[in-house]
């Protein structure tokens, strides 16, 4: 309980006990234990990147991956707190992400994102969304991953929108952060295009502009080949509605999508997306 609530608690007076929890999550079996222990780690690492690294720094990376993967079809409330725990980590920097990573996250993030309970989903396309908006090594790993981009595109395509959301992030991170190689990744062998066209009809503003910003990467990667799958898949239809859309900063961004990349003078020289950090923000 000293490590619950905001403001967060002063984290010297609390390392002290840091080790012992490392040493019980290590050692114990028992499950409400456990529980309350990862709950507790949740707390710490949620905030500054110092909190988040002293949390790093117990070596208890593996461990909270290990409770995922023994625990993940048994017991709804401990995978919980022992995922949110490794989601506050890769909202970290880099070298934080990647300690998550390291311990096999990425492994443990499908079979989570395809859980029976819909705030176990979520959680997972939300720590999903925090590795891919790091380097591009890290988001080409997270492709890599044999089913985790295919289960992050499926919670993206259908199911409850929180979890639709949170999946979306982790697509446009990919698209925003990510190099050519991913985004062919994505459009080529995973065809999320049409997913990424749905995401923008649901009417979700803040989405509507990730999701605009995103394709604006993609045809920027080829805008003859991509602008011609784009209208195959009813995209151009969809833009061209979407002006119509009560939010300014949305009709912006269609007009400049449909004059940059489907314009009828077919401009030779496209100018490069505005690179944006998109990071969940849940």
């Amino acid at each position: 309980n000293l490590c619950r609530g905001k403001p967060a608690t002063d984290l010297n007076l609390i390392k002290p006990a840091l080790q012992v929890f490392a040493h019980l999550l290590k050692t114990c079996d028992d499950e409400e234990t456990i529980v309350d222990i990862a709950w507790a780690c949740s707390y710490i690492s949620d905030g500054p990147n110092d909190r988040i690294q002293a949390v790093v720094d117990l070596g208890i990376c593996p461990i909270l991956v290990q409770l995922c993967k023994r625990y993940r079809n048994t017991s709804p409330k401990l995978i919980s707190p022992v995922l949110r725990s490794l989601g506050n980590i890769v909202t970290g920097d880099d070298k934080q992400t990647q300690a998550a990573v390291d311990a096999g996250l990425l492994r443990e993030i499908a079979p989570l994102a395809g859980h029976s309970k819909q705030s176990i989903r979520k959680e997972a396309c939300w720590t999903a969304s925090n590795v891919t908006a790091g380097t591009k090594e890290q988001i080409g790993t997270f492709l890599a991953m044999p089913k985790l981009v295919e289960t992050v595109i499926e919670c993206a395509r259908s199911g409850e929108w929180n979890v639709r959301k949170e999946a979306a992030w982790c697509l446009a991170n990919i698209c925003t952060g990510g190099g050519s190689e991913h985004i062919q990744c994505l459009v080529e062998r995973e065809k999320v295009l049409p997913v990424l066209f749905d995401l923008l009809t649901v009417g979700d503003i803040k989405i509507n502009e990730l999701i605009l910003t995103a394709l604006d990467h993609i045809l920027f990667v080829s805008p003859s080949e991509y602008g011609i799958l784009v209208d195959e898949c009813g995209g151009l239809d969809i833009l061209e509605d979407m002006q119509e859309i009560d939010s300014e900063r949305v009709y912006e961004k269609v007009v400049t999508l449909i004059e940059k990349y489907f314009g009828d003078e077919g401009d030779d020289e496209v100018s490069f997306p505005v690179s944006l950090s998109l990071i969940s923000n849940s």
